[in-house]
């Protein structure tokens, strides 16, 4: 990556989405190895792809002030009007949804026999975090 340019997770993780549209959409490969990556991604700023520009719009706006100004100006488009933060918000939560639909289910409840829990001798073990009683 270049020089002064710190990932966090969602960075990498919005990284490897776009490495799979790239090479699904466009047939271009992305290597996160390379150490002009930022400034190669600056040069797929003219491509005529919503989701990926989305997508990079807001790993610029991840990287700081200056990339995202650097993508703008190669993109040729001005400053949004709105807040960039809620945009950005928007675009997060769409990209992860897919991941917080499987944590969202509720958790299986439980059935305890009541009768069992007055009585003092009963001894509660559990087993893979489910109670077993006996």
């Amino acid at each position: 990556m270049d020089a002064g340019i710190l990932c966090n997770k969602e960075m990498v993780d919005l990284l490897m989405r776009m490495k799979k549209h790239l090479k699904l959409h466009h047939q271009v490969t992305l290597n996160l190895s390379d150490p002009h990556l930022m400034a190669s991604l600056l040069d797929l700023a003219t491509l005529k792809d919503d989701v990926l520009q989305g997508m990079m719009q807001y790993l610029m706006a991840l990287a700081g002030k200056e990339w995202s100004e650097r993508y703008l100006s190669a993109a040729k488009k001005s400053a949004p009007a709105v807040s960039a933060k809620s945009l950005t918000e928007k675009l997060r939560d769409k990209l992860l949804a897919d991941t917080s639909m499987v944590s969202s289910r509720a958790p299986i409840p439980v059935a305890v026999p009541t009768a069992n829990l007055a009585d003092s001798s009963t001894r509660v073990r559990y087993y893979r975090g489910q109670p077993i009683y006996g």
